[in-house]
C-alpha cells in the first residue's frame, strides 16, 4: 500500500461526490476517525494516512449501497467488508485506475444503533483460529477471479478456481454464516451522544458535518492528548475506547434498530 496521502484533484472530487450523493439521498452523514482528527487539530488531513472517512447510520446501507452501485457505473472500484460476501459496516471506494485496490480510498463506516451505542461489530476482523480460517475462506471463494499464479500456495488456488463460480459462493455463504453463529471478532462501541448533534465544517470549499461535541468523542477514540501528533500509530494498541472483543450473535443486526 502506498504509506502517503496524496490529495489529488481525483481524489477531492471523489469525495465531493460522494458527500453530494448521501445529501441526495438525505443521508445523514459525518466525518469519522482519522480524517475527523485531522480535520479538528491540524485543519487538513493527516499526512500519511491513506483513507478518508465518512460514517453512517446502519438504517441508511441499502441507500448507501445504491450510491456505491452508481459509483460503480462510473468506473469507481468498490470493496465490500474487505471483500466478504456480506457487507455490514464498511465499504471502501478506491479511484478509477486502482483495480487492484490498495492504495488511498474513500471509508464509509456504517453504524448499527443500539440501546444507545453505536455499534460496528466488524466482521473483517475475526479473533481466533477457527473465525480467521471462516473469514479468509469465505473472501476466497466469493472472488470472482482466482490468480493462482500469483498465490504463496498455487496448488490449493487452483484447485479452488476448478469449482463453478456459483458453487464457490454458496460455500462462501455459508463460511460466513457459520463465523456469524458462532465466531468472535473486534467491535467498535461508542455511546451514541456523540452522533446524535452534529455542526458543520469546511474542507475543500464545501461543508462537511462533523460531531458536535467533537473534543470529547476524540478523546474517547484516541486519549485525552489526542492533540498530540503520534508517529507510528497503531489502532488496536492504541487507548480507544470503544475496541471490544465479542461474540457475533449478541445482538441480531436485522432486528429493528434504535432511532437515531
Amino acid at each position: 500500500m502506498n504509506n502517503d496521502f496524496v490529495v489529488t484533484d481525483e481524489f477531492v472530487e471523489l469525495i465531493l461526490e460522494i458527500k453530494t450523493l448521501f445529501e441526495y439521498k438525505s443521508i445523514k452523514y459525518w466525518l469519522d476517525e482519522g480524517t475527523l482528527l485531522g480535520v479538528v487539530r491540524d485543519g487538513s488531513l493527516i499526512n500519511g494516512d491513506h483513507d478518508f472517512d465518512f460514517s453512517a447510520g446502519y438504517c441508511d446501507l441499502l441507500n448507501i449501497i445504491d450510491i456505491c452501485k452508481a459509483l460503480k457505473h462510473k468506473g469507481y472500484n468498490i470493496k465490500y467488508q474487505s471483500g466478504l460476501p456480506y457487507v455490514e459496516d464498511m465499504i471502501q471506494i478506491y479511484l478509477l485506475d486502482d483495480h487492484l485496490m490498495n492504495n488511498i480510498h474513500v471509508d464509509i463506516n456504517i453504524y448499527y444503533f443500539y440501546n444507545r451505542k453505536a455499534i460496528r461489530r466488524d466482521l473483517h476482523y475475526p479473533q481466533g483460529k477457527y473465525g480467521k480460517f471462516l473469514v479468509s475462506s469465505a473472501k476466497v471463494l466469493f472472488r470472482e477471479k482466482i490468480d493462482y499464479r500469483q498465490s504463496n500456495n498455487c496448488r490449493k488456488m487452483f484447485l479452488i478456481s476448478l469449482i463453478p463460480l456459483r458453487i464457490r459462493k454458496i460455500l462462501s455463504y455459508i463460511c460466513m454464516d457459520i463465523y456469524i453463529k458462532y465466531g468472535t471478532t473486534l467491535w467498535q462501541v461508542v455511546p451514541i451522544k456523540y452522533f446524535s448533534n452534529l455542526k458543520q465544517i469546511e474542507l475543500f470549499d464545501s461543508i462537511f458535518f462533523i460531531p458536535a461535541d467533537c473534543e470529547n468523542y476524540l478523546s474517547y477514540r484516541y486519549g485525552d492528548d489526542w492533540r498530540v501528533p503520534v508517529s507510528n500509530w497503531i489502532w488496536r494498541e492504541s487507548p480507544d475506547k470503544s475496541i471490544e472483543y465479542n461474540r457475533l450473535n449478541i445482538i441480531d443486526i436485522h432486528h429493528k434498530q434504535d432511532q437515531f
